[in-house]
């Protein structure tokens, strides 16, 4: 036998006990990644525990790179023990790392974050969503639901009896949907029109379906099912049992699949109702927020440790569920948004009053903003208040 043949022979043998190798090698790298001990110990070791669980982490990994199953399970290892590290925060936000404008809210108002770092408020509001291609601001504040140019001048402005929430504007341009008190309520792009279309709905942000020529939007009833309804003619168009209870609603760009968010799982349905992807927390884990990227193909998840402060920021494949570690929080993280490009996530990181924007694609580059809360509005004593809207557009 050749070289070539005995070389091609050992790549088709299967490694001995390869299955019970990897389980073992799992067990442990969770074991030093936890601070756990990987089998119950009969005996106390000091010191040496963390010393002897890192150095066995280290073993394991070098050890599993010398097969091709033990490249898989080191993969695994590395996306176990966490992504990047954080960067060194800019002191200040001098620029945007992208293209785009930032619409940002917080108790001094709304604000709009062009890239060359500078801001304009546009006034005393709690809630804002972008209209298409940025050129507008849908707000709100207490009762009040208002239009504003991005120079903060109001175009229009309607008051309801009950708080509003959740502006949403639709793609088309022509509609705006938000929620006062209970009801769902959609108005005209000129501010005309306005009208119930459901009452008794969830506290549930609506979302619009994009790339039809029908004004459709989703939303959650009470009695938690998700409907599909044309808010033009009022015509239910579906209405089904939701695989989780939802928190969060996105459409694809596409408009062919719906993103629906529970604090357990994260499901990826087609419009017929199919579920195409679940993604299900780890156990003493929750989802906090789920946003799908521009070109529809993959999903930032922000996971929670229930036990400790630990937030996790993941990309998950929406093909096949598959996830990717960026990035580990010790404390809060509020919420992720995708740059227009999708090549950057920006994570709130208010446990330590910073932006993150990590990259996602080779040809970006992660970094940070550290005193975000102070930046705009010198008066907050504590970091956590401040939340993006939105990054508008390319």
């Amino acid at each position: 036998m050749n070289d070539r043949r005995l070389r091609d022979a050992l790549a088709r043998t299967r490694p001995p006990d390869e299955v019970e190798a990897r389980e073992r090698a799992r067990a442990v790298a969770r074991a030093a990644h936890e601070g756990m001990p990987a089998r119950p110990r009969r005996r106390r070791l000091g010191v040496a525990v963390p010393v002897a669980s890192a150095f066995t982490l280290v073993l394991v990994a070098g050890a599993v790179a010398a097969t091709p199953p033990g490249a898989a399970v080191k993969n695994w290892v590395r996306d176990l023990v966490g992504g990047t590290q954080p960067p060194t925060p800019a002191p200040a936000l001098s620029r945007l790392p992208s293209s785009g404008r930032l619409l940002v809210t917080g108790p001094a108002g709304a604000w709009i974050v062009h890239p060359d770092g500078s801001r304009r408020r546009l006034g005393g509001y709690t809630e804002a969503t972008w209209s298409p291609n940025g050129l507008f601001v849908g707000a709100a504040r207490e009762r009040q639901l208002a239009a504003l140019d991005p120079r903060g001048r109001v175009r229009w402005a309607l008051s309801r009896p009950d708080l509003v929430h959740d502006p949403r504007w639709a793609p088309s341009g022509y509609r705006v949907a938000y929620r006062s008190g209970s009801d769902l309520r959609v108005v005209a792009g000129d501010g005309s029109g306005d009208r119930r279309i459901a009452a008794r709905v969830r506290p549930v942000a609506p979302a619009w379906r994009p790339g039809r020529s029908r004004n459709e939007l989703t939303y959650v009833d009470g009695d938690g099912r998700i409907v599909r309804r044309d808010t033009d003619s009022r015509r239910r168009l579906a209405r089904r049992r939701s695989p989780v209870v939802p928190k969060q609603l996105q459409w694809s760009p596409s408009g062919g699949r719906l993103l629906i968010t529970g604090e357990r799982a994260i499901v990826l349905i087609g419009a017929a109702g199919k579920v195409q992807m679940t993604t299900r927390a780890r156990a003493g884990t929750s989802f906090v927020d789920a946003k799908l990227s521009p070109d529809g193909r993959r999903v930032a998840v922000l996971r929670r440790s229930e036990a400790s402060s630990r937030h996790d920021v993941l990309v998950v494949a929406a093909a096949d569920g598959r996830a990717r570690r960026l990035f580990t929080a010790a404390g809060p993280v509020r919420s992720l948004t995708w740059s227009p490009a999708g090549r950057l996530v920006l994570a709130d990181w208010s446990g330590a009053d910073q932006w993150l924007f990590l990259a996602i694609h080779p040809d970006a580059h992660t970094s940070a903003v550290a005193g975000i809360a102070g930046q705009f509005d010198p008066s907050l004593t504590r970091p956590g208040d401040i939340d993006v809207e939105g990054w508008c557009c390319r």
